[in-house]
């Protein structure tokens, strides 16, 4: 700790403490000496304190730094500065107040001695109040005046976990709220550090998803065969806001997607419209019935059956609503039979009676015939008339 060539005496190296320094020197024959005591003395000690958090309930928004381990007397001095910026309080005193986060360095000075010594404190902040979003899901399923699902979508502030409280009730952990009924509501969210914030919303009346399936047709809906009918469906919410619209029998359907399809059925049918919002659905369904036109089946009054290649069979005209003619019968007016065949299609203009019986012509007379005609959709009428045969 001494440099006997030099004679420095390093106190860093001799540390603190009472050092006796001996120093001699030599004269001629004579030896002369002296010792003197140095004492070190202790640097002071800084102490910061342990770091701080600034939080919603401290009273006056402010933390004290500075622990008890700090040098104190007459010649220490103190100062405190900012890692960033200038301090934020009073930086002269031993424990000074902070209302902003930040890191700062406390450096104590012992000024008879010239010796300081520096520690530093962090200070976090978690001032702000937590402040909820919420999300309002209207419900269309009619859950007896169920209107919403509310869901806290995100938390700006304070810090997690967070609970939560609707309307006063206790605090849970869930973040959903389902099935609220309409009116005025109040959440509050609080943090882990038990501080709170809230907001206000209000659930509208959402009503209840419907649909009912008509016609645009007076009574029951009935077409000719071959035509088509408007449907429309009309719902209870808009379209604009529905997740997607399924329909039955959508091959005989100007669209499946829509509201308002033409349907051009050729058998009866029962179309069922399906509409979707949010998990809900409902339904309606609507038959349209089909009618072949069994009035436009034509059976001539009279026929000459002379070879002309005019109205030389007598037939039986049809539509395409008639799939075959089961029985066709001709009987004279003693009521025997004169003509029959069945199970036959009338398209085929081969078919008919040629006013022949056992392969000879018959006179001129009246004729009473029967007749059993089949339909596209199964069903059968039963014709009856009379028939003149010219020649």
């Amino acid at each position: 700790m001494v440099d006997a060539v030099l004679g420095v005496f390093d106190p860093t190296v001799a540390g603190v403490g009472v050092h006796k320094i001996t120093y001699s020197y030599q004269q001629v024959n004579c030896v002369y000496e002296d010792d003197i005591d140095i004492q070190i003395m202790p640097p002071p000690t800084a102490d910061a304190g342990p770091d701080r958090l600034l939080t919603c309930w401290e009273s006056d928004q402010a933390v004290q730094l500075g622990g008890p381990g700090t040098s104190a007397g007459q010649d220490i001095s103190y100062q405190w500065t900012a890692a960033s910026g200038s301090f934020p309080g009073d930086a002269q005193i031993r424990n000074p107040q902070v209302s902003t986060p930040g890191l700062f360095i406390l450096t104590a000075t012992n000024m008879a001695l010239g010796c300081a010594n520096s520690d530093d404190v962090l200070v976090i902040s978690t001032q702000s109040s937590p402040v909820p979003e919420v999300i309002v899901d209207p419900t269309y399923c009619g859950n007896g005046g169920k209107d919403a699902n509310v869901t806290v979508s995100m938390v700006t502030g304070g810090m997690d976990p967070y609970l939560y409280s609707l309307n006063g009730e206790p605090f849970v952990g869930s973040n959903v709220f389902p099935f609220l009924n309409a009116g005025e509501y109040e959440l509050t969210v609080m943090d882990a550090e038990g501080c709170t914030g809230s907001v206000s919303f209000r659930v509208e009346e959402a009503g209840t998803l419907s649909v009912d399936l008509t016609a645009n047709l007076v009574g029951k809906a009935i077409i000719e065969y071959g035509d088509s009918i408007q449907l429309t469906a009309i719902v209870s919410l808009p379209q604009s806001i529905l997740d997607s619209i399924q329909w039955t029998n959508g091959g005989v359907l100007s669209c499946t997607d829509c509201l308002d399809p033409m349907a051009t059925p050729q058998v009866q049918t029962t179309f069922t419209v399906t509409v979707f919002k949010d998990g809900c659905e409902a339904s309606d369904s609507l038959t349209v019935y089909v009618d072949y036109g069994k009035g436009q089946v034509y059976v001539p009054t009279a026929f000459s059956p002379n070879d002309d290649g005019v109205n030389d069979l007598f037939k039986i005209y049809a539509g395409p609503t008639v799939t075959r003619v089961k029985t066709f019968y001709v009987f004279d007016r003693w009521g025997e039979h004169v003509y029959k065949y069945e199970d036959f299609d009338p398209r085929d203009p081969s078919l008919g009676w040629n006013g022949k019986f056992d392969d000879k012509p018959m006179n001129p007379a009246v004729f009473v015939w029967f007749a059993e005609v089949e339909f596209v959709d199964g069903s059968t009428q039963l014709l009856e008339g009379e028939v003149t045969l010219m020649r």
